[in-house]
């Protein structure tokens, strides 16, 4: 199953679900709490990226030259695959097909994948992602190398969780913000533990803090409960973490 196919069913049944929720009585309150909790959600990745070289300082985060040459090599990689997968099973390269929302929800159009195939540090917007996503990797890699990592969170297929392997890919906006490129996904192993620990470790040193108990509880509810772990470590985890995934030699 194509990571398009995956992300279509997802929206399928992420807003079935959602019309659900909206059909039955959203008061004011569950808004706000809503609200409330994409706030902490959007503020992990900033804190992340604020933090690392604090916490860090030997690690190197930075995307280099080289780095940023073989990502876009990576990212045509990804494109290119998913356009065979495409005309392997006979569907239409761009889904044009109408999408029913609730009633104040709509749907930011691709970049069309033909337009991808040539994605550059030109392309608006790329660089920047680029430069993130690798970022990213970095970050959790050396969080895994320095506090410890047994737990993780693979991103969810409907084929089991998604192991860093096959199509990998995220959504990301290009500038104008009315329309989202297809990016690989160096987030797809997440090595929840560790951050935990990274982030308990900002918190006892002051760089860190909360505006009360609930926030705390809410934001590291997910590197310390349960709740989220779908992989443990092995061989296979390791291995995403021994070499960035756009110097490891495949398209992903």
């Amino acid at each position: 199953m194509s990571w398009q196919t995956r992300r279509r069913l997802g929206w399928a049944l992420v807003l079935a679900g959602l019309s659900c929720s909206l059909a039955a009585a959203q008061t004011p309150a569950d808004e706000q709490m809503m609200a409330w909790q994409r706030g902490i959600n959007a503020s992990r990745d900033v804190r992340l990226r604020a933090l690392a070289p604090q916490l860090m300082p030997d690690c190197a985060i930075k995307a280099s030259a080289a780095d940023m040459t073989a990502f876009f090599v990576y990212w045509r990689g990804l494109v290119e695959r998913e356009r065979t997968l495409r005309r392997e099973s006979a569907r239409p390269e761009e889904d044009t097909s109408p999408t029913a929302l609730p009633p104040g929800m709509t749907i930011v159009p691709s970049v069309p994948l033909a337009e991808m195939a040539t994605v550059s540090e030109k392309t608006p917007g790329a660089e920047d992602v680029a430069r993130r996503e690798i970022e990213i990797w970095h970050i959790y890699r050396c969080a895994v190398q320095r506090f410890g990592s047994q737990k993780y969170f693979a991103h969810y297929g409907f084929d089991g969780p998604r192991w860093p392997d096959g199509v990998n890919a995220t959504f990301a906006f290009d500038p104008s913000r009315r329309r989202s490129m297809m990016a690989p996904d160096t987030e797809i192993l997440e090595p929840l533990d560790a951050l935990g620990r990274f982030f308990r470790a900002a918190q006892a040193s002051g760089a860190l803090s909360f505006v009360n108990v609930a926030e705390e509880q809410y934001f590291f509810e997910r590197y310390e409960s349960a709740y989220f772990v779908n992989v443990t470590r092995s061989g296979k985890t390791d291995a995403w973490f021994d070499t960035p995934p756009w110097l490891a030699g495949s398209a992903p």
